[in-house]
């Protein structure tokens, strides 16, 4: 049997990276920190912003690279696809 964890987010509109508030053995577990951080400031004026992920453990979740944004809002993607030096 895998085992699952449930990570708790909280995504302010204007923040783009959000709140990991916690990883919880259950989805009981993670609904009931909602209910304590709706009575928090920031929280409480954006109720709506929580999300319950289920992830298994010791399973890979991102198996393909990432790009990024240049300073002219343009996507780039790695331009040296060579392994990384161990220096």
């Amino acid at each position: 049997m895998t085992a699952v964890v449930f990570l708790l987010w909280h995504q302010h509109p204007e923040d783009e990276e959000g709140k990991l508030l916690g990883v919880y053995s259950s989805r009981d577990r993670a609904s009931a920190r909602i209910d304590e951080a709706v009575t928090l400031p920031g929280f409480r004026r954006f109720v709506d912003a929580f999300t319950i992920d289920e992830y298994e453990v010791d399973e890979d979740h991102w198996t393909t690279g990432f790009a990024t944004m240049d300073l002219d809002g343009e996507w780039v993607e790695d331009p040296d696809p060579s392994p990384r030096d161990s220096n």
